[in-house]
């Protein structure tokens, strides 16, 4: 059976419940792909297809501009969480100079949680 973003989620949340920071930056990364995979799908499902290659070259730049091209103020917003964890996983991902913490996977799980809700509901 396929894994589904929610199953992602799940990880995330379980390892933001652990005490290092290698899980706390796992569960930041984890809630961000949760979010990005259900974004793909959803995009594909509720908006007009487009030549990809209109678009920036990397795809998760590729979601957060076609989110944007949602044009109301409901897709919009949810670019800008999307935004905001893809920041954040990039943080935990390739800056480990940069401190992470329980507070701060705790955050992006809830902000995932959100924003998968956000999106079902566009």
């Amino acid at each position: 059976m396929p894994v589904k973003p929610t199953d992602i989620l799940a990880i995330a949340a379980r390892l933001s419940e652990h005490n290092t920071e290698a899980a706390h930056r796992s569960a930041v990364s984890r809630a961000y792909y949760s979010v990005y995979h259900h974004g793909l799908r959803t995009v594909k499902a509720k908006l007009p297809p487009v030549n990809l290659e209109e678009y920036s070259k990397g795809c998760h730049q590729q979601l957060g501009e076609r989110l944007v091209n949602g044009k109301t103020s409901d897709w919009l917003q949810v670019a800008v969480e999307v935004k905001w964890l893809r920041d954040a996983r990039v943080t935990s991902d390739y800056h480990l100079g940069k401190p992470s913490s329980a507070i701060n996977a705790k955050i992006a799980v809830q902000r995932a949680r959100s924003v998968l809700k956000a999106l079902d509901a566009l």
